[in-house]
């Protein structure tokens, strides 16, 4: 999956707005990957996937509401963008990526593949359907 510009945009825009550093982190909790994963599943469905459109102001939202959600568990945004940067976060969401395919019984590669799997997740999840218009 794919994040695209304007999300890296957002995950800058609020990191300029963060408190100071709290603390380093070597790893995120689990809810933290997992919404970054819906986050990613909404912007490579609105590139790839016909009839699929992300609602942005919602996506907005949702990564605020993680960095928030981390804040108060003393993980700045700062430390967070940072780190979902890193090779450890994008392990965790490549694996996210396979188990999706793998959940949905779908090609473990190409787009059609993770277009069919992203629909199936939206009939089951509503935090992924509440961020996409799916016709």
């Amino acid at each position: 999956m794919i994040v695209t510009r304007k999300l890296a945009w957002m995950a800058t825009a609020a990191a300029l707005i963060a408190v100071p550093a709290l603390a380093k982190v070597d790893m995120l909790p689990d809810y933290a990957y997992d919404m970054v994963a819906e986050v990613t599943m909404a912007a490579t469905a609105d590139q790839k996937c016909q009839g699929i459109k992300a609602r942005s102001k919602r996506v907005e939202k949702h990564v605020l509401a993680l960095y928030q959600k981390l804040m108060k568990e003393g993980i700045s945004v700062q430390d967070a963008v940072e780190h979902l940067q890193g090779e450890a976060a994008l392990a965790e969401i490549a694996r996210r990526e396979k188990d999706l395919r793998e959940r949905h019984g779908v090609a473990a590669q190409g787009d059609e593949a993770l277009c069919a799997a992203i629909r199936a997740e939206a009939r089951e999840n509503d935090a992924v359907a509440d961020l996409m218009r799916i016709r």
